[in-house]
């Protein structure tokens, strides 16, 4: 990738991340802890939230991590 594109957005309901590369792209079917985005995905399940890898295309990846954010958070 030559090229990579990261936007957070927070609001009272959760934080959200959209990671995007102009890179080669990789085999959606194949085990996601082979590309170090198990962790990622692990870690946003741990905090109740969700990780979601797509659209899958020849070229590039978009990475899109959701998690809520807690009642008792100073922004929730």
């Amino acid at each position: 990738a030559t090229t990579l594109r990261l936007e957070w957005k927070v609001d009272r309901r959760s934080i959200r991340m959209r990671i995007e590369d102009d890179g080669i792209g990789f085999d959606p079917g194949r085990p996601v802890e082979r590309h170090g985005l198990g962790n990622m995905k692990k870690r946003a399940n741990d905090l109740g939230g969700t990780m979601l890898i797509g659209p899958h295309s020849p070229q590039g990846t978009v990475v899109l991590v959701e998690i809520p954010v807690p009642r008792n958070h100073p922004i929730g």
